[in-house]
């Protein structure tokens, strides 16, 4: 039960006391448009470039120019605004953080601003907006039909009425959760860097031969390192390796929106009662082969099952395995080279919207393979990394699923952040996260 020192304030009151502003996005004209970033121009974020995870990507491919600020000039979005997307898949929510640009939003998204942090967090703003209370609340009032996508108007928003507990309670609930988040986007970040130096040791060692002067001519490659070997793909590599059947098992799933675009570990899997699909193991890696997602590049290496369990996904997946001294992380990153990624994406056939690339047609494509001894030393390396990303990711979805279980409670006021802290305090031994428990308590 909310407590009684609790206000319940409308929007509309909020924005004539000076304390929140709101907005919603610039109907531009694509003749507007730029896709060149300069220090005169400002990012135009869409609604898809709102992350689950509340984050703002303002690494856009589409920019307004300065020269016509006069425009939009009320439609600039600063950091610490919360941003939601309100035609559509309405609800999702996102905050700018204070390292970010100032942006310009589509118009299915509208922001949020507090004017007067000494009244209302805008921190807290942004869990109570993420939290399932605001998103009923949306659901609630949002229009819909047959033929028109989900709309929540910025008239209506001026109507919510909002649970506003005293700053200094706001502040402690924006502190547990900002503290958990700060530390899974810390994780994030590390985890793209360690990615990168794997990829680009990758490059380096096996597609610019860096280091090797003593190059030699191959009919089917051009120039490679002397010692190396050309041969088809599926000489180093088994597609699709047979598995047993799991026929009405309950396995292990990942379908083929929590493969990553980016970085080898999935993004979410479950359990699932098997129907058909792709079976894979430990070590395998995964590759879409249907446009759009092998063009956007979601590719997974399978290192989240117990020791010999058999899991299943997508039947819009390729299987690759290891069938030679390659290691598996080799074998995931050359799928992520520039080389693989571009012939699968030029043998893809099939009508519009349906083209796919077939496992035979990797038989064709040519790979220049290092000796034994340098492959294995990448193996080695990349492992100790990939191992390292593992664990952060472990750790994210630990203090994922104890924000998760914080928020609601914490925003409508069932629990307050003395209660919250024990509760953290017993996920932490359980996962041995004493170190995020401990930034909880700092400031507190």
């Amino acid at each position: 039960m909310r407590s009684s020192e609790w206000l319940t304030s409308r929007v509309d009151e909020l924005i004539s006391q000076g304390i929140l502003e709101i907005n919603d996005g610039y109907r531009v004209k694509l003749k507007e448009l730029s896709s060149q970033s300069t220090e005169f121009t400002v990012p135009f974020v869409r609604g898809g470039d709102i992350g689950q995870n509340g984050f703002i990507d303002t690494d856009v491919e589409d920019f307004l120019s300065i020269n016509r600020i006069e425009a939009y000039s009320k439609k600039i979005a600063k950091p610490g605004d919360v941003a939601f997307i309100t035609k559509g898949t309405v609800g999702r929510v996102g905050r700018i953080t204070y390292n970010q640009p100032q942006v310009v939003f589509a118009p299915q998204v509208c922001f949020w601003r507090t004017l007067d942090e000494n009244q209302l967090s805008s921190r807290y703003l942004y869990y109570l907006m993420v939290s399932d209370w605001f998103q009923l609340y949306l659901s609630s009032v949002k229009t819909s039909g047959a033929m028109v996508a989900d709309y929540v108007s910025l008239r209506d928003q001026q109507h919510f009425e909002l649970p506003i507990p005293p700053l200094d309670e706001q502040r402690r609930i924006a502190h547990v959760l900002g503290t958990l988040d700060d530390k899974i986007e810390l994780n994030r970040q590390m985890n793209a860097t360690l990615e990168a130096i794997t990829q680009a040791i990758f490059k380096s060692w096996f597609v610019d031969f860096d280091g090797h002067d003593d190059l030699v001519e191959s009919d089917e490659f051009g120039l490679i390192p002397r010692g190396w070997e050309v041969g088809s793909f599926t000489k180093w590599i088994k597609i699709d390796p047979r598995l047993k059947t799991l026929t009405g098992e309950v396995a292990t799933y990942m379908g083929m929106s929590e493969m990553p675009t980016s970085g080898h570990r999935a993004e979410n899997w479950y359990p699932r009662e098997y129907t058909s699909g792709k079976r894979f193991q430990n070590n395998d890696t995964l590759m879409a082969r249907i446009t759009p997602c092998l063009e956007n590049g979601k590719t997974a290496f399978v290192d989240f099952l117990e020791k010999d369990e058999v899991g299943w996904g997508s039947t819009e997946y390729l299987v690759m395995r290891t069938q030679s001294y390659l290691p598996p992380e080799y074998v995931y990153h050359l799928c992520r080279s520039e080389q693989v990624r571009a012939f699968a994406i030029a043998n893809m056939t099939g009508t519009s919207g349906r083209q796919r690339v077939g496992k035979k047609d990797f038989k064709h494509l040519h790979i220049a393979v290092p000796p034994r001894d340098r492959a294995e030393e990448f193996g080695r390396l990349a492992s100790t990394l990939m191992a390292k990303i593992r664990a952060n990711d472990e750790v994210s979805r630990t203090l994922t699923e104890l924000r998760d279980t914080l928020l609601p409670r914490l925003i409508s006021g069932e629990l307050r952040v003395p209660e919250a802290l024990e509760i953290a305090d017993e996920v932490a031994e359980e996962n041995e996260s004493e170190d995020e428990v401990k930034q909880l308590k700092l400031g507190l």
